[in-house]
């Protein structure tokens, strides 16, 4: 990611969800899917895009993780890199911090300031090569849900994110967390790169699909299930992401 811009890979995955059916909450999740959308509208305005075979990718990803958040039923939620995700708005019953790069995070407070949306989740700036930081009234001792989308793609040494996740979450924590794992080469999996080199923000290199598990668990992770986009257990995938759930 280029120095004091906010990131341009997460404003195209925010242009993009504005046409993907999004789940609802349940019980006493206190939606405000209408804000949501707006600050999607916002960030989308004046950007164009035509729809590719990673948007239906993107669609898929969106559902897991929305499926995470409607399905979680603890009181904590830490989104990692953030971006312009709008579900603490739209799933608000829980506790949400975010955290991103301070160029994103400060973008998209102005835009939800301009819009008169008052954020439900505390903000903390980070950058996850260089920074640290803590999560100011965060419960150690209660579980938490960590969602960590569109990330790892980005982070050379994922190591210390992930560690740092697991060092401050209760038993009974929750990460749910995309993965760039290595397969079979596609045309998609090229021009993404590209294209997110050509905006400044250059993919790292991906995990070995065998060694996901152990690599986990380096980490302090416990693997709960790994699929791909269309629900197909990553050890017989050719797709290049998987989409994990893992326990403290």
């Amino acid at each position: 990611m280029q120095d004091g811009r906010a990131s341009e890979t997460a404003r195209r995955v925010a242009a993009q969800r504005l046409t993907f059916d999004r789940l609802s909450g349940t019980g006493d999740q206190a939606a405000d899917e209408a804000a949501d959308e707006a600050l999607h509208r916002d960030v989308a305005d004046g950007f164009a895009w035509e729809p590719t075979p990673m948007t239906r990718y993107l669609a898929a990803r969106t559902r897991f993780f929305d499926a995470a958040v409607v399905d979680w039923s603890g009181p904590q939620v830490v989104a990692l890199g953030a971006g312009y995700d709008g579900r603490s708005l739209r799933y608000a019953g829980p506790r949400w911090w975010e955290l991103d790069h301070p160029a994103t995070q400060a973008d998209k407070l102005a835009r939800l300031e301009r819009l008169g949306i008052r954020p439900s989740a505390v903000f903390v700036a980070a950058d996850f090569l260089v920074d640290d930081w803590t999560l100011p009234g965060h419960d150690p001792a209660l579980p938490t849900l960590f969602l960590c989308e569109g990330v790892l793609a980005y982070l050379p040494a994922p190591d210390r994110l992930l560690r740092w996740a697991a060092a401050v979450a209760a038993p009974g924590s929750q990460l749910a967390v995309e993965v760039p794992v290595t397969g079979k080469a596609s045309s998609t999996g090229a021009q993404v790169r590209a294209t997110a080199a050509g905006v400044g923000e250059p993919m790292a290199e991906p995990w070995e699909r065998a060694g996901l598990r152990a690599r986990l668990s380096s980490y302090g992770w416990s693997l709960s299930s790994a699929v791909d986009a269309r629900g197909t257990p990553i050890e017989e995938s050719d797709l290049t992401a998987a989409l994990v759930t893992a326990r403290t």
